[in-house]
């Protein structure tokens, strides 16, 4: 009997706990930013506590922890003049930063204003990396077929829920299988979608593209994979002609 009522009291303790989320309409989880930034926004058990970090050009950063109540963010130190609003729509968070105080948690480059949505279970962080390793075996083993099949899901599905670095190093994995598979043209409007496509060397993506330095080291091995993809693409399709 005793165990019973400690089980009850538990079951009524995490009902409540998700109770507290329900009435602030906010789902716990892990959000990513999908309205072209780059972040994360942590929602805890209990629709209270929060933590926000992104990070904004040349590797500037957000970082903002606090708790809400009534829909509005207080950060930790209660004496900032910065109130953070949390509107709940579906599967999204729309966060909006009001008060001068706000731009102290962020660097120059930075901000935390934006759309954050909770990825479903196969796009989480961790199915992200388990289902690029499944990719990965199959195009090493020449499974060319089965790789396509899972990196093309893995795209279409979750694209929204990589930063703009990663989401070109995912083209450059469809667009180099599509070519094993023998579909040149295919691969080429894979990568007119990459940032890379409209930079036609390292030198113009230095200087004319508008990335600032740090943006530029950390997207330069990605661009060089679609300047090599893109080459054996065109050979192979103008094999064809």
């Amino acid at each position: 009997m005793q165990k019973l009522r400690r089980l009850a009291l538990a079951l009524s303790l995490v009902l409540s706990s998700f109770g507290a989320a329900a009435d602030a309409g906010l789902t716990p989880g892990d959000y990513v930013m999908v309205d072209g930034g780059w972040g994360t926004l942590k929602i805890k058990p209990g629709g209270q506590a929060f933590s926000i970090e992104t990070v904004g050009g040349n590797l500037h950063v957000c970082n903002v922890d606090g708790r809400i109540k009534d829909g509005v963010g207080r950060p930790e130190d209660a004496d900032a003049d910065c109130k953070i609003g949390f509107k709940a729509k579906d599967r999204d968070i729309e966060v909006t930063g009001e008060g001068d105080g706000c731009r102290n948690y962020c660097g120059m480059r930075a901000y935390f204003d934006g759309k954050y949505r909770l990825p479903p279970a196969q796009c989480a962080a961790a199915a992200l990396q388990k289902r690029r390793n499944g990719f990965l075996a199959d195009y090493k083993a020449r499974r060319y077929e089965t790789a396509y099949l899972q990196v093309d899901s893995l795209y279409r599905e979750c694209k929204e829920f990589y930063n703009w670095v990663d989401i070109d190093a995912l083209r450059n994995d469809v667009a180099l299988t599509q070519l094993r598979l023998g579909h040149p043209a295919d691969c080429l409007k894979t990568l007119q979608e990459t940032r890379a496509w409209e930079s036609p060397n390292e030198k113009y993506l230095q200087e004319e593209s508008g990335l600032p330095p740090s943006d530029f080291d950390m997207y330069l091995s990605v661009a060089k994979a679609t300047w090599t993809n893109r080459r054996l693409c065109e050979k192979a399709l103008a094999r064809r002609r």
